[in-house]
């Protein structure tokens, strides 16, 4: 089987940008309240969990009310990841809440459905998926993503579904649509390399790869 790689291009983006369509349920960014969930997602490693939303710095995360071993993302100050949380998650029923340090508690999220995070965090590893499997890109907003330098194979991984509002350092939203094997790459600048005069920092080649069963 031949797979035509797909090259995805933006018409009119001369230039890189560092937001896209936001992941639903996530509000803009002046509209924050905190704390507070957006979705839940498996991690790509398999093992962790990743909870998207607003919160102060240094917050956890409930799983059914008992605190987990939490740390927020570094490329990301919107994720919190729960280490080894995959297998808390028995049942979609599983009740999060996030808990700040002063003592607040956001309301409870029981996701219904959970897909695959991808996150820069990730960069060179590798992912096995199963055909109708689900996956988000979310690479963070430290660097200006190239969006015309997204490459992928559409005929594997599928369209970018590309819902919502913009958020920094969305990449694509995915549905495998048959098996196979493809990268995911895109080019990313540092933010001072806009500025006035550039900074001489080089750009950063993000790559993933998904094995499709």
């Amino acid at each position: 089987m031949v797979a035509a790689k797909h090259f995805v291009s933006i018409l009119g983006f001369a230039l890189a940008i560092i937001t896209g369509p936001a992941v639903p349920g996530a509000p803009i960014t002046n509209q924050l309240t905190h704390p507070e969930i957006w979705d839940v997602h498996f991690a790509a490693n398999g093992r962790d969990l990743a909870i998207r939303g607003a919160f102060a710095p240094g917050s956890i995360v409930l799983v059914n009310g008992a605190p987990q071993k939490t740390r927020q993302l570094l490329t990301d100050p919107t994720i919190l990841v729960v280490k080894k949380g995959a297998k808390k998650i028995r049942r979609l029923a599983t009740a999060f809440a996030i808990q700040e340090p002063d003592g607040a508690v956001s309301p409870t999220f029981v996701p219904t459905s959970m897909n695959t995070l991808v996150t820069l965090e990730d960069n060179g590893a590798a992912l096995d998926l199963k055909v109708g499997d689900e996956v988000l890109v979310l690479l963070g907003g430290y660097l200006s993503w190239r969006i015309y330098s997204l490459s992928y194979d559409q005929n594997i991984l599928g369209a970018n579904q590309a819902p919502g509002t913009a958020i920094a350092g969305y990449i694509g939203s995915f549905k495998v649509a048959m098996a196979g094997m493809t990268t995911l790459s895109i080019i990313g600048d540092p933010l001072c390399s806009q500025t006035v005069p550039p900074c001489p920092d080089s750009p950063t080649t993000f790559s993933f790869s998904f094995s499709i069963i």
